[in-house]
């Protein structure tokens, strides 16, 4: 595959929410708990200290009968510069199948 054939698609809060309801994101979420269970879905958490106080949090998971990999990435900002606007958590999920 060359780089040119990879595609990302970002999608915003407002997306998101037109695409999935409470009720989508609780049967969801039913599923993976369900998953753990079984051993069918397989998790990690990682916690990697950057700069002092702060971290980044990984977590990868695979759902092996679905055969997809996903990833969220939370870095969390304990000690913030004086000034700083930025929220003190943010995260990031990836999905790959």
């Amino acid at each position: 595959m060359k780089d040119s054939d990879i595609e990302i698609l970002v999608l915003s809060k407002a997306e998101i929410e037109s695409l999935v309801d409470e009720k989508d994101a609780v049967d969801a979420a039913l599923e993976a708990f369900r998953a753990l269970g079984t051993n069918d879905l397989t998790q990690e958490h990682v916690v990697q200290l950057t700069t002092g106080e702060n971290i980044i949090n990984t977590m990868p998971g695979y759902f092996k009968s679905k055969n997809i990999f996903g990833m969220k990435q939370a870095p969390v900002y304990y000690k913030r510069e004086p000034g700083d606007t930025l929220p003190r958590n943010m995260g990031q999920l990836y999905r790959s199948d």
